[in-house]
């Protein structure tokens, strides 16, 4: 359980480091653009492929003609790292609705043991290491969400006037009619017994 007097969070910020430099001379379309947002909570999405490494989606935002991006990307290879690739006062490129102009999006990694088939269906090519990078992102995410509650004062079960929780995912849009008909992260956390609750 999450205690904000107590509780320092086990993230390594690579931000912090080099990635703060990445972001100030960011080459994506998606920087570049620079609108700026008004941050009203934090939405979860994943990233729809069979990939673990956050650092594979930085390289591939962080180029030329690239305008989809969000805030955050957690990682499912390392517990506890989370890179960012916006500030959090940018407008983001993720659910397609209300949470682009409104909140501080983050995508979740997934695991290179799984395969696509159609939509968000899928085929787990090792249920071990699955279960570990899922796992691995999920205590990460909490964490994560945990502390950018405590740092903006939003009470993560508060839900705003369009209905949508302080904190929310992409399914949880699109069951609203705020976001785009996507499911994440619920199709993954099933396998492990988790919800957004």
């Amino acid at each position: 359980e999450f205690n904000p007097s107590i509780h320092q969070p086990k993230i390594e910020y690579t931000h912090d480091k080099a990635l703060d430099k990445k972001i100030k001379t960011s080459i994506s379309a998606g920087y570049k653009k620079g609108n700026k947002i008004n941050a009203k909570g934090l939405q979860l999405h994943t990233i729809g492929t069979a990939q673990n490494s956050a650092n594979s989606l930085a390289s591939y935002w962080n180029q030329p003609g690239i305008s989809a991006c969000v805030h955050y990307c957690i990682d499912a290879e390392k517990e506890g790292t989370v890179f960012q690739f916006l500030p959090d006062n940018y407008r983001s490129w993720a659910d397609g609705g209300f949470g682009n102009g409104n909140l501080i999006t983050v995508e979740l990694m997934e695991s290179d043991y799984m395969k696509y088939t159609n939509g968000a269906n899928f085929t787990i090519t090792n249920k071990t290491k699955f279960i570990a990078d899922i796992t691995r992102a999920y205590n990460t995410a909490v964490e994560f969400f945990a502390y950018k509650c405590k740092e903006y004062g939003w009470d993560p079960q508060e839900k705003m006037s369009n209905g949508l929780y302080r904190v929310s995912s992409h399914d949880e849009g699109c069951r609203l009619g705020l976001s785009t008909s996507h499911v994440d992260p619920t199709h993954l956390w099933g396998h492990i017994g988790k919800t957004m609750d």
